[in-house]
């Protein structure tokens, strides 16, 4: 059975090789039922326009071992040709399609193993000399983050969440917040489930929870938000906590 390695020297030999050996991407081949899909506003999410019906095909499960690695290295170098496209049409002029290459570009990376080249694709899409195409790359980017766009300020917490998109980390800040979650409500939890507990027990177990988050990189962002939201509170400009606060 051939391994993932061997596939993707498959792949290459595909790429490396003479065009009549590579998968076919010429308008002729692209056209047809696929055209429709392109009309209705799809998007780097494959989200497709109302009343497109989803295409079918014959199923190749039950093709042999070797053509199914032969297929999966078909796909590896469509993957190879559409980064090479995105990454040309990234580079246009127009404000319309640069955003969209540049979201398509760094999706696919990923796909194809080039982490950090995908990191990259964002990191310059956001920093793009045209400030339409930065707030439109911006605007993919965030756009399964399910924040209120109506909002004034971001919370403080959404450039670590666009961060982690970026450099495809969301899944370990996800397991931190959790983690930091479980860890704090532990804390508070035992005094209460015990019950009986005195006010001094209370604080000291509050004190250790709310010092939690400060074994993460994104914890002194929280806690210069509370300091500011607590200033708010108390109507007070003159350091209503001590400059060590919590952990002095």
């Amino acid at each position: 059975m051939p391994k993932e390695c061997d596939i993707y020297r498959i792949a290459e030999g595909r790429l490396a090789g003479p065009l009549a050996n590579a998968p076919d991407l010429s308008p002729a081949r692209l056209a047809g039922p696929t055209d429709s899909l392109y009309a209705s506003g799809m998007t780097a999410e494959g989200e497709a326009g109302p009343g497109v019906a989803a295409e079918t095909s014959t199923p190749v499960a039950d093709a042999p071992v070797a053509d199914s690695a032969a297929l999966v290295a078909d796909g590896i170098a469509y993957l190879e040709r559409a980064v090479a496209a995105f990454t040309e049409a990234a580079g246009s002029a127009d404000a319309d399609i640069a955003p969209l290459a540049i979201e398509l570009l760094a999706r696919t990376l990923p796909l194809c193993e080039r982490d950090e080249e995908s990191a990259w694709a964002w990191q310059h899409g956001l920093e793009h000399a045209d400030p339409a195409v930065a707030a439109a790359v911006r605007e993919r980017l965030r756009r399964a983050f399910g924040s209120d766009e109506t909002a004034g300020e971001p919370s403080w917490w959404e450039g670590f969440v666009e961060a982690a998109v970026c450099h495809g980390t969301l899944p370990l800040l996800t397991n931190e917040v959790f983690g930091a979650l479980d860890h704090m409500y532990a804390l508070a939890a035992v005094p209460l489930a015990r019950g009986g507990a005195r006010t001094r027990e209370l604080r000291d177990v509050l004190a250790q929870a709310v010092r939690v988050p400060s074994g993460y990189v994104w914890g002194s962002d929280l806690l210069a938000s509370f300091r500011e939201r607590f200033r708010d509170v108390t109507g007070t400009d003159t350091g209503a906590l001590p400059a060590d606060w919590p952990e002095g």
